[in-house]
């Protein structure tokens, strides 16, 4: 759901890229044009979110330094409004940022499948697993359903930020 540009022009859709940097977020900024007339860059759409990956652009030298919880601090201090963001740097693959300031985010982590799943919305987590249960036991497809005690969730605390290694095994 849109809070700020239209969805008909595309740079305005998710997920939003801002040089090597590509992320989501929840939530509306109530400051993002302060942030672009500080930044003084140039903008590919109307939405708010394309703030906060043009700050991680900047703030990861142009894509070209690892995403560090001290930098990701930084940012979200620059940040007014409510926001739940998940980001990565093509550079840099083997990590996620995250960020949360008002707005849920959980990591879900599924066991059986050593699957990580990061939601700001867990009704909408909820409902797939369902929909995934559902057809694995109606089409019998080789896939095992998901069981409750498989599912590990961590919501990550309030006005907070973390840096996910995915080269750690689950």
């Amino acid at each position: 759901k849109s809070s700020v540009g239209s969805n008909f022009n595309n740079s305005n859709n998710h997920p939003i890229r801002a040089g090597e940097i590509i992320g989501v977020h929840n939530g509306t900024l109530t400051n993002h044009e302060t942030v672009f007339k500080k930044l003084d860059c140039e903008r590919d759409g109307t939405v708010d979110s394309e703030a906060i990956m043009r700050l991680l652009q900047v703030y990861t030298k142009n894509c070209t330094e690892p995403f560090t919880v001290e930098m990701l601090s930084s940012v979200a201090c620059h940040l007014d409004g409510a926001f739940s963001v998940i980001a990565f740097n093509a550079n840099n693959p083997y990590q996620v940022a995250l960020m949360r300031k008002q707005r849920p985010l959980e990591i879900i982590i599924i066991k059986s499948l050593k699957l990580m799943v990061i939601v700001s919305e867990k009704v909408f987590f909820d409902k797939a697993v369902h929909a995934f249960n559902k057809y694995a036991r109606l089409y019998k497809s080789g896939f095992s359903v998901i069981e409750k005690k498989d599912v590990e969730h961590v919501m990550l605390p309030l006005d907070n930020v973390a840096v996910i290694d995915l080269t750690v095994d689950m």
